[in-house]
């Protein structure tokens, strides 16, 4: 059974795999996440910093958080994820 930061997290890169949020984008404020997924604040910010140290979010003080734009920043994960869904174009 996934922990509520796993199921978090899979609902932000599931978002950003299917091109919800595109690179770049701003993704809803920890507000919005607390209401759609009925978790706590403090777990949806463990979930964005888990994102943030995975390179595949970045969050910019005062303005928000935001999918990275350098695809090379992606994680081997996210790469694969995109790959299967053929969102992304085959790096060597």
């Amino acid at each position: 059974m996934k922990t509520k930061n796993e199921i978090v997290k899979d609902y932000i890169k599931n978002k950003i795999a299917t091109g919800f949020y595109q690179p770049g984008q701003m993704i809803d404020s920890e507000y919005e996440l607390v209401a759609a997924l009925n978790v706590s604040r403090v777990t949806i910010r463990k979930a964005l910093d888990d994102l943030v140290n995975d390179r595949i979010l970045n969050k910019q003080h005062g303005r928000g958080t935001f999918v990275n734009t350098a695809p090379n920043l992606l994680s081997f994960e996210m790469v694969s994820a995109l790959r299967a869904k053929r969102l992304c174009v085959h790096y060597p």
